[in-house]
């Protein structure tokens, strides 16, 4: 089946504006989070909270730590964000407030990979995590 020039025009048309507007969408910057735990008390649960500095949009995400083996993703919606919580939550009773100490100011045009090891308890000192930030790469 052959297409007519008003066909391919279309086409072109609508991939041409679709390609213009995903360009204008701020891009954001992505946080990789990856668990490789031994043990895990209880049924604890992640709150990280990210906020956008450019529109001061804030962006919560619950994590359930189910298994020991997990792969995660946050984003931000723009260049610059700051991580308002990080609270690993074991019950009505047991916190650990700043996990990972991620709550250390704003990050800007820095993508970010969390790595969590250890066994997760109400101890801090029993798990261990790796962060490491990078650039992003702009598209």
């Amino acid at each position: 089946m052959k297409l007519n020039f008003f066909c391919w025009l279309s086409i072109f048309l609508i991939v041409s504006f679709n390609l213009e507007a995903l360009a204008q969408l701020p891009r954001g910057q992505v946080l990789q989070i990856n668990t490789k735990l031994k043990n895990i008390m209880g049924s604890p649960t992640w709150l990280l909270e990210i906020k956008d500095e450019d529109t001061g949009t804030i962006i919560p995400y619950i994590y359930d730590f189910e298994y020991e083996n997990n792969s995660w993703l946050a984003f931000s919606q723009g260049h610059s964000y700051r991580i308002i919580a990080s609270t690993l939550k074991f019950g009505p009773h047991a916190f650990l407030h700043n996990f990972c100490h991620l709550e250390n100011g704003v990050i800007k045009g820095k993508e970010m990979s969390i790595y969590i090891t250890g066994d997760l308890t109400p101890l801090a000192k029993t798990s261990r995590c790796h962060v490491a930030q990078y650039a992003s790469i702009p598209i």
